[in-house]
């Protein structure tokens, strides 16, 4: 996946969003490095509640998208 600085910009604390080169249609995520855990909120609604996960939970659900076993 690429990604691209910026994607919705940054937010207080100096957390930098970063969106995927890949976007289709205005639907996709941003991640951001929150230092223990990533970030993951939705790129059109960046007030809403995100998600965080750790390296490896973020390894495991990126693995499981590439490899078509979530219906998104």
């Amino acid at each position: 996946m690429g990604i691209e600085r910026g994607g919705g910009g940054g937010s207080p604390g100096g957390v930098v969003w970063r969106k995927s080169t890949y976007t289709r249609e205005g639907h996709c995520v941003e991640v951001a490095d929150l230092g223990l855990v990533i970030g993951v909120r939705d790129s059109k609604a960046p007030g809403r509640p995100r998600l965080e996960l750790d390296r490896a939970e973020l390894r495991a659900l990126a693995g499981r998208i590439k490899a078509g076993e979530l219906d998104l």
